[in-house]
């Protein structure tokens, strides 16, 4: 289950035990974002968190003003 390796390789998920593990991967939803696609906005409801398993991500911040600022 790969989902599951990945998963241990977190720190705050590392001490979990294989069954444990195991419950969570029927939660994660794995998916693939493009370079520069949007993930979520400043202000959605939130539905759950966000693991990076490879890449980065580029947090921004708009001001009252409208302008940008990379977190």
């Amino acid at each position: 289950m790969r989902v599951m390796i990945e998963l241990k390789d977190f720190r705050v998920f590392k001490d979990l035990k294989p069954e444990e593990l195991q419950k969570l991967e029927g939660l994660v939803r794995k998916i693939d974002y493009g370079e520069e696609e949007l993930i979520f906005m400043e202000g959605a409801p939130a539905f759950g968190f966000y693991l990076v398993f490879k890449g980065a991500v580029k947090l921004v911040k708009r001001s009252a003003k409208g302008k940008s600022q990379i977190l």
